[in-house]
């Protein structure tokens, strides 16, 4: 829907604001709290019919390893994710590659033991949708920014994602947010 423009003595009614409000931005979905010693979260039915894409945030959880974060579409691990996960630390003197290949999950965030600042906002679109789901974002932790992005390759609609920690360690609170993009 088009911005409308209002001029100087016009009177704003309920129905314009209402019209307004609800046709912009992105939409509060859901939130998970996550629990305590845990090496999965999945947040189900957060995608359906009502968006086309999606948008994920993560932070504030305290892992137990040095590790990374990975993101999984749907709450099965097959083997048919693909991406690239591109990481550099701020102070320059270590970067990086992280690459998945017909993996269970892509790589989404490096994270240290005991370290809160391990944190992501990622983008999903199409998972609701019977075709590849396509995930791209970004996310700070141990010291690095990194860009990450994939694919989960099967034709299939999802209706949730889950978080797991790499390696043997756990993580425990923070919070995992879902936002709908409003279709036009």
């Amino acid at each position: 829907m088009a911005v409308k423009t209002f001029a100087v003595g016009e009177v704003l009614t309920a129905s314009d604001t209402n019209t307004y409000l609800n046709n912009g931005g992105l939409v509060y979905v859901t939130s998970t709290t996550v629990g305590s010693a845990v090496t999965t979260v999945t947040v189900s039915n957060c995608f359906s019919s009502t968006y086309d894409n999606y948008r994920i945030t993560f932070a504030g959880s305290q892992p137990t390893a040095t590790d990374s974060f990975r993101l999984m579409i749907g709450s099965g691990a097959t083997n048919d994710h693909y991406g690239t996960m591109n990481y550099d630390a701020y102070y320059g003197t270590v970067s990086g590659v992280l690459r998945v290949n017909n993996g269970p999950s892509i790589y989404a965030v490096l994270n240290e033991a005991g370290n809160k600042t391990a944190q992501f906002s990622c983008d999903i679109l199409s998972p609701n949708l019977a075709q590849p789901t396509v995930i791209f974002g970004q996310s700070y932790g141990r010291g690095f920014y990194c860009n990450f992005g994939g694919t989960r390759a099967a034709s299939t609609a999802y209706t949730g994602f889950t978080i797991t920690i790499d390696g043997a360690g756990t993580f425990t609170g923070g919070t995992i947010t879902v936002y709908g993009y409003r279709k036009a």
